[in-house]
C-alpha cells in the first residue's frame, strides 16, 4: 500500500509502524526488506521516511518473541543510518524493568493501549520526529 501512497507525491514525510511480534510476525528477514523498501520508496520521491519502534504489549508472552521485538526495535533504530529519522515509541512507552510492558501510567489498563499519558508522550516523541525530518 505505501509504494502507491508515496508515488502520488505531494508527500514531506511517511510514517511506517512496521509489524512485530505483537503481530504475531516473526521473521526478521522479511521484515528488514519491508522497512528497506519503505526507505527505498520514499527517498525515490524525496519524501522523508520515518521509521516508529515496537512499543510493548500484552500479547508478547514469550521470552523469545520479547527479545524478537527488541531485535526489531535495534533495528530500526539503527536503520537512521540510511536515511530514515526513528520514532521511539519504545523509550517512553517501555518498563526498563520489564521490555514487553508499558511503564507505569502509560497503559489504558490493558497492557496494548496508551493511556492518556502514554498518548501525550508518544505526541511529543513523534512531533519530534516530524521536525527532526523537516529539519525544522
Amino acid at each position: 500500500t505505501f509504494l502507491r501512497v508515496i508515488q502520488q507525491r505531494g508527500l514531506d514525510t511517511a510514517t511506517m509502524f512496521p509489524w512485530s511480534p505483537n503481530d504475531g510476525e516473526a521473521n526478521i528477514n522479511a521484515f528488514r526488506f519491508q522497512v528497506y523498501a519503505f526507505i527505498v520508496e520514499c527517498q525515490k520521491y524525496g519524501v522523508k521516511p520515518i521509521l516508529c519502534t515496537q512499543p510493548p504489549a500484552a500479547q508478547i508472552t514469550t521470552s523469545g518473541n520479547d527479545a524478537l521485538r527488541v531485535a526489531m526495535n535495534q533495528e530500526i533504530r539503527a536503520m537512521s543510518s540510511s536515511g530514515a529519522t526513528i520514532c521511539d515509541f519504545d523509550a517512553v512507552l517501555s518498563d526498563g524493568a520489564s521490555l514487553a510492558r508499558f511503564a507505569a501510567g502509560m497503559s489504558n489498563g490493558d497492557n496494548v493501549h496508551p493511556s492518556a499519558a502514554g498518548h501525550a508522550a508518544m505526541d511529543a516523541v513523534y512531533r519530534g520526529a516530524i521536525r527532526q525530518a523537516l529539519h525544522i
